[in-house]
């Protein structure tokens, strides 16, 4: 390798050839943070969260076996509408909150 690319120019930097140029250096970030984002958060998204149809399968067998009071099967009901609308609206998250909430209540002895 020639000598003069190994000495540092005027203001004590090396030439811009040498190495990976900034530009580039933002493009490797930006995909690494990209692939991250997409392997990573998407399955811990999917760890997670269950589909809100799953869940209201479990609250709806979880209801046909649970024996409550009129105010606590009031509670289950409502909680059971609320996450319904959340989940017609695709707000899995939610939806699978008040789901988990109602089978905690239905699930109580």
């Amino acid at each position: 390798m020639p000598q003069d690319l190994l000495q540092s120019n005027a203001n004590g930097t090396l030439p811009r050839h040498i190495g990976v140029s900034p530009m580039k250096k933002h493009i490797i970030a930006a995909m690494i943070v990209t692939l991250t984002a997409i392997v990573g958060g998407s399955s811990f998204a999917n760890a997670a969260n269950v589909p809100c149809e799953d869940l209201l399968k479990t609250l709806t067998d979880t209801l046909a076996k649970a024996k409550l009071n009129d105010a606590d099967m009031k509670a289950v009901a409502e909680l059971k509408a609320k996450g319904e609308e959340r989940c017609t609206a695709e707000d899995d998250k939610r939806a699978d909150a008040f789901f988990t909430d109602a089978i905690k209540l239905a699930s109580k002895k």
